[in-house]
């Protein structure tokens, strides 16, 4: 028994390590972080390139500013090893603290497991901008592709 359960870990790892992102993969991430979260719904298109839908909430307020945008993400891993391993930048049009219309910026950089080759685990660093408002960001994320 412990001899089978070793090898469906080594089996899942080793999975883990051959995953290579797809042209037309598609692709689901969920993200929270300081200073808020998002949901991205996108597709891989190209081996390096991501094009998604955004949609952000900021953790700012007891109001609730939300946007909806796009983004554009570059990923750069393989077989679990780079220089640069993902990378994101998304624009969307959002209501702000104040309830007006105005632009958020979101920018970072991070690292991402591959549990087995649909799901990873993640984290990131970088920075949002909320009308005028720049928060660091730190997050964790949760990406599924098929």
């Amino acid at each position: 028994m412990r001899i089978a359960a070793l090898l469906c870990i080594l089996a899942c790892s080793e999975s883990a390590w051959a995953y290579d992102s797809r042209p037309g993969d598609a692709l689901v991430e969920l993200r929270s972080g300081l200073s808020g979260n998002s949901l991205e719904l996108g597709q891989m298109l190209h081996e390096h390139w991501r094009g998604s839908v955004l949609l952000t909430h900021s953790w700012g307020t007891v109001r609730v500013p939300v946007g909806l945008g796009l983004m554009a993400g570059y990923e750069g891993h393989r077989r679990g090893y780079a220089l640069l391993p993902r990378a994101r930048f998304g624009l969307a049009m959002a209501l702000l603290h104040d309830g007006g219309l105005g632009l958020v910026a979101q920018s970072d950089v991070g690292l991402l497991w591959n549990v087995v080759r649909g799901v990873g685990l993640g984290c990131s660093v970088g920075a949002q901008v909320w009308g005028g408002s720049l928060m660091p960001e730190a997050s964790l994320s949760l990406v599924t592709r098929w």
